[in-house]
Formats: structure tokens, sequence, C-alpha cells
């Protein structure tokens, strides 16, 4: 069975690493074969109704995936995997997620809860594969309590921070972490539910306290992101509040501005990671600047989280 597994996507990015210890990096890998697949009809029905109007549909088999290099494959991974219906004839399958076989103690729990985490850049795909993948292989894994005990002793104590050498940066960092500040709600996740993925963006005012510009932490569907044509700005796509696709641009950095080159970085990586996923961002909201996605604001506030600082 020929099925297109996503380099972006909750599969990819969440479900692959996670189970199986791996992750797609280059586009020629996103087709790949389920052997000895069975559809699983009572998995398939159980599913919610916004699921089955999707044309979902639950299957297990042997998932076989190319190589980075295209030398040869993976070894087969039994395993289960919902799909969707592609919208044309001529297209294969889309894999939603990959599921071990049979049932696994606490499996949904963990998945919401690391969803969450990789919204707050509390951990990266990286760190599933390095840190997480090995304790679910061996069953350490089982609740949202365990996440945390992980990221606690192998991530945030050990993550080095990006240079905050601006003054403005640095005075926004201090507040972040203040008492005075609504950090905490600000970067707050809701329950994730793949279902309502492309719901429409929401937003909490950001309390930042000495700090003159004003801005909103937005958790919105993340279409795509690049950069401009002289690597300036950071362009970000993704599905605002209305429902409806839209692009905003990063504050320029230019030479006179090149100092801030780190926070810009981090906050296109990470959105790089993001795309097809909902993602947290900073938009500032001051009058001159209304609408500007504001990246070092972004990374300050996603390195504060993956550090557990706040």
């Amino acid at each position: 069975m020929r099925l297109y597994l996503s380099i972006f996507g909750h599969a990819n990015k969440a479900s692959l690493p996670l189970r199986f210890g791996l992750s797609l990096t280059e586009k020629r890998q996103q087709f790949c074969e389920l052997a000895n697949a069975i559809f699983d009809e009572e998995g398939t029905n159980q599913q919610r109704a916004a699921e089955i109007e999707k044309g979902r549909k639950h299957y297990s088999g042997e998932l076989i995936i190319k190589k980075p290099d295209d030398s040869s494959n993976f070894d087969p991974m039994p395993c289960r995997v919902v799909v969707e219906s592609p919208n044309s004839a001529d297209q294969a399958p889309r894999i939603v997620t990959i599921l071990t076989m049979g049932d696994v103690k606490g499996d949904l729990t963990v998945t919401r809860h690391i969803e969450g985490m990789l919204k707050r850049n509390q951990i990266q795909p990286s760190d599933l594969i390095e840190v997480f993948h090995p304790a679910y292989r061996n069953g350490n894994l089982k609740d949202s309590n365990d996440c945390e005990e992980l990221w606690r002793e192998h991530i945030c104590s050990k993550e080095q921070p990006v240079e905050v050498v601006d003054q403005g940066n640095r005075k926004v960092q201090e507040s972040l972490i203040s008492d005075s500040s609504n950090f905490r709600e600000a970067m707050s996740v809701d329950d994730i539910d793949e279902v309502d993925v492309k719901a429409p963006l929401t937003y909490v005012e950001m309390v930042i306290p000495g700090v003159q510009n004003t801005y909103v932490m937005a958790d919105a569907f993340i279409e795509s992101v690049e950069k401009s044509q002289n690597g300036s700005k950071i362009l970000l796509t993704f599905i605002n509040s209305k429902g409806l696709q839209q692009t905003i641009e990063s504050f320029p950095l230019n030479q006179k501005l090149m100092h801030l080159a780190p926070l810009h970085n981090y906050a296109f990586d990470y959105l790089m990671e993001r795309q097809q996923q909902r993602a947290k961002f900073a938009i500032c909201m001051s009058p001159s600047y209304r609408g500007t996605f504001a990246e070092s604001v972004t990374a300050i506030a996603l390195q504060i989280s993956r550090r557990g600082l706040a």
C-alpha cells in the first residue's frame, strides 16, 4: 500500500520520532509503503464523526521508509497508521499519525502532552529521538509527569541560552520571567485535538512590565515560513482569527541589527519545524508596528519556556 508521509506535521514531527526514534529529513522519503496492509474496520468505526467525515481510515502493517541517502530502506516497522483519503485518484493517501501495534498504557495522554511541549518549545523533535523514544521503548513513559521529568532532567537544565546582547531585548527577558508578567498564561496550550489543528488563531495579550511596545502571543496553524529575498525578514503565513490565510513580516534584520541575528534565526528555526502544525509566536500591536511578527520577543519567550525559567 503506497502512502504519503509529509515531512511536515504531526506524523513526522511527533508520532514517528516518539514511537520509532526517527524522522524524515528529505522530501524523497515522503512516499513510503505499508507492507502486508490490513484494514482495521473496528478502529476506523470508533473514530470521532469529524475524523470519519475526513475519510480517515485505520490500517495495520509494516511501514517501509527510505533512508535519507536513498541507498536502502529502514527496517520495516510494525505499526498502525491512520490515513486520510487523497484529493485526487493520482495521489497517495496521507498518513495522519503512526501508532505502535497493540495498546500502550497512557499512549494518548503522553502524545497529547508531548504535542503541547513541542508547541511551547519545551522540547524539539530531536529530543523525542534522543531522550523520549528510549524511555517510551522501555515502558518508562506512561503519563504527563514522566514527560515533565524527562524534560527537567535531560533538557531544560542543560540548555544553553542564545545570547541576548541588546538592552531592549534583555529588558524583555527580565520582564517576562518577573512575577508581574503573565508569561505562563500566554504560553499555555489547550488540550491538543488534531481535528481542530486548523482552527482560527487565538491570542493572549502579553504583560511585559517596563517595555514600551505592546504584544500578543498568538496560537495559530502555520501554513509556511520563509525568508524574504534578501534574507532580512521572516515571512510567516498562518490561519488568522477569521479562519483565513494571512502572511505577516518580521522586523527587518539590517546591518545595524545584526547582533540580533541569533534571535531572528532561533524563531525562524522553530517555525520551520512547526509548519502544518500550530505554533506560538508574538505579534507587535503598537500603532507604528501593528501586525508585525515580533521574532525577537518570540525567540526570547521560546527560550524561557525551554529552559524552565518562568
